[in-house]
């Protein structure tokens, strides 16, 4: 993730200008990922037994940035090692074990060279680091030997943090492996404590690319410099500088990302989300200091809860450039402490709004010890199987579409046996509702009275301060949102004010949509041709849809002069159910 409007995304679109870009995945076309050397070849007699270990330099994070000059060394676990003759022909498979050694058999007598892969597809971990998706060329390291007694040991392979910077796509690789290991600890006995959770194994295959000096999202037609995950494709791409081509000189001084390991479980928890859970998440910018989209709230929240939960480190680092040119961090932020004084919210429900207070409530929940934040005071720690289970399950197939956070805690708040969340949702620095009364309740809301006000504040509530634009409108101030389940045929929606001399807008979306595009294929209808027109003594919507899940929205249109925007009530009737 990057913050200071440099961001990471799970990516559904790049806007360029206002200009919504569709992705065109650009591994449509291109030379596949060669095979995986798994199989292990018998040799009867005349063998060498050759040992040797694999090790990748890891950049040091401080609070200066990333040092390289000065890294630490770790095995390289679980990785595919290939061994190849004189004329370049593959005579020998094996892996590396969790300490990065390995072992096998060759013909005694010739010349061989051993190679590590940035690849595992086994027990542990399945994952590949490649360059790029048109060549899908892996990263390797490798030592020449000579089979000429019956043991040989050729030593330790290193790669390096700087030159080539084959050590950052060891680390990529290692974060994967770190994060199957955790979930695995965590979930693999799930269903022996909670009746029907899923056991998790391992994970299926992920590709991840990685150039050093590239940025990845010039592929798909942006200039921001960003990691990022598409979903639906199993592939992470890591920033690795801010070029369109390689080039080595410029991570010395450029933002990348591959020993950034919180960026890089980040992006691999959206993958974990993708292929285990449900999104609904838009995408889009995020700065982990604003109320945005409850959809992406949630799926950046969750993102950035996996990747603390995984290392066990609440703190949150994204660098750019290292110690050998000039280094900083573009965010250094503690879950724990909110040491940045990031997403704190000011009213009752406005977390569930909010990035990184959903992230600080997770990692509260499962953390051990009493918390502090700013006025938490709880000793929980919840199993993560009980999140597992609601994130593989209940919030995965029920609930209807439009997920977010209130679907998530809601579920979890009705799972037999759970831990009790109500202390930490409560806490001032979290200001949360284990419901969707703010967002997606169905209509009408057993447990909210609709149209009872609706109070528009303009200032410093949004992701760019409400200016009266749709787009920067507050969505939890300024907007109401409801799920209407709709039998098909017409759909006619009414709303008439109560109290209150300003304008409300009635809008319906569809699964799917984007908030504050117009038009956009994401919106059914609006009740007005342009949003952002005058006062009006009622709104009223009839048009044709078919069966499925919406969302109407009362839009508080807050352009114009008169402030302060006063508090207003309305009544709405949805297919003839009407608010109590």
């Amino acid at each position: 993730m990057r913050l200071n409007g440099r961001i990471s995304i799970l990516l559904f679109s790049i806007t360029l200008a206002g200009c919504e870009t569709k992705i065109i995945d650009p591994s449509d076309s291109v030379v596949a990922e060669s095979s995986y050397c798994s199989a292990v070849t018998s040799y009867s007699s005349g063998t060498t037994t050759v040992t040797g270990t694999a090790q990748f330099a890891k950049g040091v994070l401080n609070a200066s940035g990333l040092n390289v000059t000065s890294p630490t060394m770790q095995p390289i676990r679980y990785a595919e090692v290939q061994v190849k003759n004189a004329t370049g022909s593959i005579i020998q498979c094996t892996e590396t074990d969790n300490s990065g050694g390995f072992t096998f058999l060759v013909p005694q007598g010739g010349t061989y060279t051993v190679y590590v892969n940035s690849r595992g597809y086994n027990a542990k971990v399945r994952a590949s680091v490649l360059n790029n998706p048109s060549e899908n060329v892996v990263y390797s390291i490798s030592t020449a030997f000579a089979a000429s007694a019956a043991s040989v040991n050729v030593g330790t392979i290193t790669a390096s943090a700087t030159g080539n910077i084959e050590g950052g796509a060891f680390n990529i690789f290692d974060q994967i492996v770190k994060a199957n290991a955790y979930l695995y600890t965590q979930a693999n006995d799930c269903s022996t404590h909670i009746s029907g959770c899923l056991n998790f194994s391992i994970a299926p295959k992920v590709q991840a690319y990685w150039t050093p000096g590239f940025n990845p999202a010039t592929l798909f037609g942006s200039s921001n410099s960003l990691s990022f995950y598409v979903p639906g494709t199993s592939k992470l791409y890591i920033l690795g500088g801010s070029d369109t081509s390689k080039n080595l000189e410029n991570v010395k001084t450029n933002d990348t990302d591959h020993y950034d390991d919180s960026v890089i479980v980040h992006e691999y928890g959206h993958f974990i989300e993708d292929i285990y859970s449900n999104t609904d998440s838009p995408g889009g910018s995020h700065d982990a200091n604003a109320i945005i989209d409850p959809r992406l709230a949630w799926g950046e929240g969750w993102a950035d809860f996996f990747s603390a939960t995984v290392p066990g480190n609440p703190t949150y680092q994204d660098t750019y450039g290292n110690d050998q040119g000039s280094s900083g961090n573009y965010f250094n932020c503690n879950l724990e402490s909110n040491d940045c004084s990031k997403d704190v919210p000011t009213l009752s429900g406005e977390g569930n709004f909010r990035e990184f207070a959903i992230s600080r409530a997770l990692w509260d929940a499962m953390d051990a010890g009493l918390e502090g934040g700013a006025g938490g005071s709880e000793n929980i720690q919840a199993p993560f199987r009980e999140f597992w289970h609601i994130f593989t399950s209940s919030f995965r197939t029920g609930g209807g579409p439009f997920r977010d956070y209130g679907l998530f805690t809601f579920l979890h708040d009705n799972l037999a046996g759970r831990t009790d969340l109500a202390t930490i949702f409560d806490d001032n620095d979290k200001r949360q509702l284990a419901n969707r009364s703010n967002y997606a309740g169905d209509f009408p809301q057993p447990n909210k009275a609709c149209g009872v006000s609706i109070q528009a504040r303009r200032v410093g509530t949004s992701y760019s301060s409400e200016d009266g634009s749709y787009g920067t409108s507050n969505q939890f101030d300024s907007n109401d949102f409801y799920l209407v389940n709709h039998p098909g045929g017409t759909m006619t929606v009414n709303l008439s004010y109560n109290s209150g001399s300003r304008d409300l807008d009635l809008w319906i979306y569809k699964e799917g949509y984007s908030f504050g595009n117009y038009p956009s294929t994401g919106t059914l209808a609006v009740s007005a041709s342009d949003p952002s027109g005058g006062p009006s003594s009622a709104e009223a919507i009839s048009v044709s849809a078919p069966a499925g899940y919406y969302l109407v929205n009362v839009n508080y249109y807050t352009g114009g002069t008169g402030t302060p925007w006063p508090a207003l009530t309305y009544d709405l009737t949805v297919g003839g159910a009407s608010c109590p």
